[in-house]
């Protein structure tokens, strides 16, 4: 369907663009719509309509709820899930093994000689 195909190309437009989170909600309701501003694609979220708000609690400041139709909810949470996510920091490297000369014999008793 060419509605949906577009409604996922925009949903890819706004995360690229940082203007949705790719990273989930800290909590989600679903329920009729309370006239709220769709924040994929702008039309308001009428009480007739099922909607879902996305809510994101920032450690510092006030919570961010995000309204969206039912049908742009999935639209993002599929395109999330295909989005590119941040690159993790990398583990720390483990020590190096050491050269097998350098290993220690245990006794019977566990000591290393």
């Amino acid at each position: 369907m060419e509605q949906d195909r577009l409604l996922r190309q925009k949903v890819r437009e706004l995360l690229e663009n940082g203007e949705l989170p790719i990273t989930p909600p800290d909590s989600t309701w679903g329920g009729p719509g309370g006239g709220g501003r769709c924040v994929v694609c702008g039309m308001p979220v009428g009480a007739k309509e099922m909607g879902v708000d996305l809510e994101y609690r920032p450690a510092a400041g006030t919570p961010v709820c995000m309204p969206m139709h039912v049908h742009c909810f999935s639209a993002w949470d599929s395109e999330r899930h295909m989005s590119p996510a941040p690159l993790p920091s990398a583990p720390p490297s483990p020590s190096p093994t050491p050269p097998i000369g350098e290993f220690k014999q245990a006794d019977e008793f566990g000591a290393k000689s």
